[in-house]
């Protein structure tokens, strides 16, 4: 089984200080058990809004309480990560180490089936290592809560992603009142089409993160890595500028993946010319039409290999 927890995938959890209110409320989801409960959590989100850091953090969380039994942080980059043959049989070995229960329920299941481990994702290999797994963990744990984290549902292998956003559909609102399934994507058509008219229904939850609502955290953030950014390279604050620093943070305009990448790629110019060149830097981060991603992460890759002159550069 491929490891899609989120420290191998390097999915960090978010800073601290930042999505509290977010955290706490999907914390507080996790914690109700009532025999209403909502045992399926969506968290649709815009690109690069730090859903991937979100979900991170509620995994951390949970395992700090002890109430994580399994996580999947899918993984585009990562192509093991990408194929559903292996999502369940993923959870139902994750789950085994933490009941003698649940791991002999999986043993048999095997034992009489074993080509689910192997076979593409189905509603067979979904109820029996899935469904069952987490009723018999539910029963061996009722006054607490059995959390399970999955993340970027949208990266599973475009080949297959809408017959396994269907299959999750069909088992997710079957499932124990102390069953807590949480699931991260972008609201990618292929799924709101399947999960949208689910959220309706009284055991479903959803949240939705835009980029508007996420520029005070990420301007927290940029804040933040600035002063520590300053502080680890001895630059003076005059040397950003209020005016500059204001414009940063409208430029990154609510998505974490530009803070992080502008970041960084200020920190590697500091490294490789010194901090005379942060002029020239920050007025390259906060020219008219940096704020689209792919213009600044062209600009980079320019700048990176501005050096090399073979045609694979272009590729």
């Amino acid at each position: 089984m491929p490891d899609a927890t989120y420290e191998y995938q390097k999915k960090y959890p978010c800073d601290p200080g930042t999505r509290k209110e977010i955290l706490a409320d999907i914390m507080e989801w996790t914690t109700d058990i009532s025999p209403t409960a909502r045992c399926f959590f969506w968290m649709s989100g815009d690109p690069g809004v730090g859903k991937s850091a979100i979900t991170a953090s509620i995994a951390k969380e949970s395992k700090r309480r002890k109430v994580l039994w399994a996580q999947l942080f899918i993984n585009r980059n990562d192509a093991r990560t990408v194929d559903p043959r292996f999502f369940f049989p993923s959870i139902a070995q994750q789950m085994s180490k933490s009941s003698l229960a649940v791991e002999h329920a999986v043993q048999e299941t095997l034992r009489e089936q074993p080509e689910l481990m192997n076979d593409d994702i189905s509603i067979d290999q979904a109820k029996k290592l899935f469904v069952n797994v987490i009723r018999i963990a539910s029963k061996s744990t009722p006054t607490s809560p059995v959390v399970i984290v999955i993340d970027a549902l949208d990266e599973t292998d475009i080949k297959r992603l809408a017959a396994t956003v269907a299959v999750f559909s069909e088992v997710l609102l079957d499932l124990p009142r102390n069953a807590k399934v949480f699931i991260s994507s972008r609201a990618e058509e292929v799924i709101r089409n399947v999960f949208g008219p689910q959220l309706t229904h009284t055991r479903v939850r959803h949240m939705h993160l835009s980029a508007k609502d996420s520029i005070p955290d990420v301007t927290a953030f940029l804040e933040t890595r600035v002063g520590e950014t300053m502080d680890e390279y001895c630059i003076d604050l005059s040397q950003w500028g209020e005016e500059r620093m204001r414009k940063l943070c409208m430029q990154a305009s609510g998505i974490f993946i530009w803070a992080v990448t502008a970041i960084e790629y200020i920190q590697a110019q500091i490294e490789e010319g010194g901090r005379e060149c942060l002029d020239v830097v920050l007025d390259q981060l906060n020219a008219d039409g940096m704020e689209n991603i792919n213009t600044l992460y062209i600009t980079i890759l320019k700048q990176t290999y501005r050096r090399e002159s073979g045609p694979w550069r272009y590729q």
